[in-house]
């Protein structure tokens, strides 16, 4: 921990900022563990020893990746007035008459604001404080749950990545970061069984198979997927498609056979 504290430490007093529109901030006035503690019993939970030094050596938030950290009871807000404290509580007493699914998580702390509602938060209900993403922002989701992805290990780790230069917002929007990879796994997975269901109803006649057909590739094309993922996810990977489907060996391979002669024009008029 004291070797990640110095690393933090030199970072902020480098006065190097985050690439983009990110204004380096200078850190709030410390905290006391007192106040912490008092936030802890608040909040009815603990947070990470590192963030709580960091907190009381370094200052109370403002410094850091995005906008820089919320702060505790006395420290930095984020651009709606809230401290991470209050941005917690308010998340957990929210509630949508018109969203039944809504739900913050107990013990998830709002810590980094990256603006747009966009947060990487800890969960301290968790030994190492994974981090967590929360983007309300973007595709339709099925409930509030698909709105949280799984950002880093550790609160430890996270931070020390930052210290260390690493581009926290690249992380999780670049073309390989975590919620670009987080939301090809959901629409494949959402594919996979959508298509699923549509082949194991049409398995009596060849005609049907054929439709199922050129309404999976049309999706998978809507989803900007490739002809090998879609090949691949159709009958080879495992569980695939047709596996998923109940289909044989024999009957999968029969339907294999008909993406060859399966046609652009095909696909484009399926209708979903």
């Amino acid at each position: 921990m004291a070797d990640i504290f110095e690393r933090v430490r030199k970072r902020i007093e480098s006065g190097s900022k985050d690439p983009g529109d990110f204004a380096v901030r200078p850190p709030a006035p410390v905290a006391t563990y007192a106040s912490i503690a008092a936030d802890e019993h608040t909040l009815c939970f603990k947070v990470p020893a590192l963030l709580k030094r960091l907190y009381v050596e370094v200052g109370n938030g403002g410094w850091g990746p995005g906008y820089g950290l919320l702060g505790l009871t006395g420290g930095a807000k984020d651009d709606l007035g809230q401290t991470a404290v209050q941005c917690y509580v308010s998340l957990r007493e929210r509630s949508t008459s018109d969203d039944s699914s809504w739900r913050w998580p107990a013990g998830l702390l709002p810590l980094c604001h990256w603006g747009c509602a966009i947060y990487s938060c800890i969960d301290c209900t968790q030994p190492a404080f994974p981090m967590v993403a929360f983007d309300p922002n973007g595709r339709p989701f099925k409930d509030w749950t698909e709105a949280f992805f799984a950002e880093c290990d550790g609160f430890d780790q996270w931070i020390g990545l930052w210290a260390d230069g690493h581009d926290l917002w690249e992380r999780l929007y670049g073309e390989d970061g975590v919620i670009a990879e987080a939301h090809y796994v959901r629409s494949v997975t959402e594919l996979m069984r959508l298509t699923a269901d549509d082949f194991r109803q049409s398995a009596t006649t060849e005609k049907e198979q054929r439709a199922a057909l050129c309404r999976y590739l049309r999706r998978g094309s809507v989803e900007d997927l490739s002809t090998g993922e879609l090949v691949d996810f159709l009958g080879v990977s495992s569980p695939s498609v047709l596996e998923m489907a109940g289909y044989s060996d024999e009957a999968a391979q029969r339907v294999m056979e008909m993406l060859a002669d399966i046609t652009e024009e095909q696909i484009q008029s399926a209708t979903l």
